[in-house]
């Protein structure tokens, strides 16, 4: 359409007169009737409801953005409005915006791009109080206007953006259809102000759609030849060596059969927030569906679909800054990968020409760390007895202590870090490394075990030590340009050490970790004391507590959890030092006590529903608003960043 189109539409007046000099006598003239020309009436702009494009694959809508900023601006005690904030030649936008209409988006395919892979269709979308309005402005703000279409018009003449306005069928009267390609508009301009402003996606604020279907659609004949593509990338990788050959083959094809498996399964992933202000939390959640069960992975999913909170969940300390559940897989389920894993890795020594013995221990590690079925209970904490060692200090903020209970055999994990020792102090693995790789036997971590016993826990516990050398804590903080740790004053460098406790009472299996040998063993130990307080009482708390976990306790689950903004504090001490971060969450509304939870459901059926909810309550909300402003002043000043990483380069 030309550019002087816009010009065409005058109306006109035709007016005829007749006049000359004076004739002779004449018959009377015939009367002159004059005809006025009236101006055409301009062509009324096309509401009719339009549906999806063929290949509509996303769509997304933000329900009512200033609402929900502003209650979030509300809750982490910012008090503005979103008009506020407007730079005073974007004023007339305050009137001009239709605020509490919903921004939205969309992609398609395209089925008119080039090459194998086209750059798909996408614009976005927000409502305007009036076509004229958004004129008006773009004219006083020297933009280029142009009519398109019976009201329809091209604003500005941006190579990167394209943006055109129209009146709009939905919540606003009309709306600015953005996307970076004219060819964009022109595929989706229809739909985003006839179609999609009136599909009723959610009722959550915040919703974003994948529709997977097109895509499996248009992509039928690669997904069918993915198993042949395979084949062409394994030549390219063998090595003719006929057991890592064998090895890799099996690995590649069965990891290709289970991704078109689950591909032909998947059908959508959606992402939705809501600002639930009666309760005062936000809930975030993502929900993937799936049409059929042929995936390993899906199969998994629907098996564990009955599953709920364990009950020794509730059973761990009550001081835990974060804690997990899973309900794991079926017996044996995920022995097949160990075993396709470890004849890969005896493959790749085999074809390295190390010796079997090495070779079958590390074989014999990977296969047996695959009979689990991943069902755990878990609880983490910080350490408060931090020592002066810059590197033992990293190590007790980083890791602090961790309850891991399972439903699997204590002497499962004996065995496996018994082999572990035994495979890292053998004598050949440390001369392959230093006549292969340079490295020195230095590096290897040792491990070693030890009965003990454990108040409340049968006999059979064991303790391992595990010590990372200080020559490898320096080569990893020096990979990167980064610099040494400090050496203690007045004493000798230390490596990173790790004690791992085993045992088992009456009901499961426990594991503890940490670098500290006390934490793990009192952590453990406490179990068993009634005196402890339980995350049982915090399931109990009355609502919007900080210390509430009963969202966890709602039906079904497949895996859960909860944190705290403190579980951060250890990481922070580390950046910079136990005073300031300890000043710094101190000075937070609620001291970073409050809990995030979060659940994992499975809703099986002709159409598999797998979800994860996470519940943010407005406490965290207002804890962030007083985190953020310390942590941008502690930015400005490089010099306070003293703690143990300090000397670490950044990113």
């Amino acid at each position: 359409m030309s550019r002087a189109h816009g010009w065409c539409s005058l109306g006109f007046v035709v007016c005829v007169a007749c006049g000359g000099a004076p004739k002779p006598i004449a018959p009377p003239a015939t009367a002159v009737t004059v005809v006025r020309a009236e101006s055409a009436p301009e062509e009324a702009p096309d509401l009719s409801p339009v549906p999806a494009p063929t290949d509509l694959f996303l769509v997304g809508r933000f329900k009512s953005p200033r609402q929900a900023l502003e209650t979030l601006a509300s809750w982490a005690k910012y008090p503005f409005k979103l008009h506020d904030i407007l730079a005073s030649d974007l004023k007339p936008l305050e009137t001009m915006i239709a605020w509490d209409a919903p921004v939205e988006m969309a992609s398609a395919l395209d089925e008119e791009g080039e090459g194998k892979v086209p750059e798909p269709l996408a614009a976005l979308s927000f409502g305007v109080t009036s076509v004229d309005a958004v004129l008006s402005f773009a004219r006083a703000q020297g933009w280029h206007v142009q009519k398109t279409g019976p009201g329809i018009y091209r604003l500005g003449d941006d190579a990167e953006l394209t943006c055109t306005v129209a009146r709009a069928l939905g919540a606003a009267p009309a709306r600015v259809v953005c996307a970076h390609r004219s060819h964009d508009l022109d595929g989706l301009f229809p739909y985003m102000t006839r179609g999609l402003p009136l599909e009723p996606l959610s009722t959550s604020d915040f919703y974003m759609e994948l529709r997977v279907t097109p895509i499996k659609r248009k992509y039928s004949g690669e997904l069918a030849s993915a198993r042949m593509l395979a084949g062409f990338l394994l030549r390219e990788v063998q090595r003719d060596s006929p057991r890592l050959d064998r090895a890799l083959s099996d690995c590649v094809y069965g990891l290709v059969d289970e991704a078109v498996a689950f591909i032909a399964d998947f059908d959508t992933f959606s992402l939705d927030a809501k600002f639930d202000a009666p309760s005062g939390q936000i809930v975030l959640g993502a929900t993937a569906g799936f049409g059929g069960t042929r995936s390993w992975l899906v199969q998994n999913s629907v098996e564990m679909a009955q599953s709920s909170t364990p009950d020794a969940f509730w059973q761990l300390p009550a001081a835990a800054s974060a804690g997990t559940f899973s309900a794991g897989f079926k017996p044996g389920r995920i022995k097949p990968l160990g075993r396709s894993l470890a004849e890969l890795l005896a493959g790749y020594l085999q074809y390295e020409k190390v010796s079997p013995k090495v070779r079958d221990q590390w074989q014999r590690l990977v296969q047996n760390a695959f009979d689990d079925t991943l069902s755990y209970v878990s609880a983490k904490g910080d350490i408060n007895d931090i020592p002066s060692d810059p590197a033992l200090a990293i190590a007790y903020n980083m890791f602090g202590w961790q309850l891991v209970g399972t439903n699997v055999e204590a002497k499962h994990y004996q065995s496996l870090l018994d082999d572990l020792g035994t495979a890292l102090a053998n004598p050949e693995l440390a001369a392959l490394l230093k006549t292969r790789e340079h490295v020195s036997s230095e590096v290897l971590p040792k491990l070693r075990g030890q009965a003990l016993t454990l108040k409340g826990f049968k006999p059979g516990a064991r303790a391992y030590d595990m010590e990372l050398p200080r020559a490898l804590v320096d080569a990893l903080a020096t990979y990167h340009g980064g610099s040494k740790l400090p050496a203690p004053k007045g004493g000798k460098a230390k490596g990173f050490p790790f004690t791992i406790l085993v045992a088992s009472d009456d009901d499961r299996t426990w594991l503890a970790y940490s670098p500290d040998p006390k934490a793990a063993r009192a952590h453990l130990e406490s179990l068993h004391d009634p005196g402890v307080p339980r995350l049982a009482s915090r399931a109990g708390q009355a609502l919007l507590s900080p210390l509430d976990l009963s969202p966890l306790k709602a039906g079904p689950a497949t895996g859960g959890g909860f944190f705290a903004l403190k579980s951060l504090a250890s990481p922070l001490r580390a950046l910079t030092s136990d005073e300031i971060a300890d000043r710094m969450l101190n000075s937070l509304p609620h001291h970073g006590e409050t809990a995030i939870t979060f659940l994992s459901t499975v809703h099986p059926g002709a159409h598999t529903a797998s979800s994860v909810q996470v519940r943010v309550p407005r406490a965290v909300i207002e804890d962030v608003g007083a985190l953020i402003p310390a942590l941008a002043l502690l930015g400005d000043h490089q010099h306070l960043l003293s703690g143990p990483l300090g000397v670490l380069p950044s990113p």
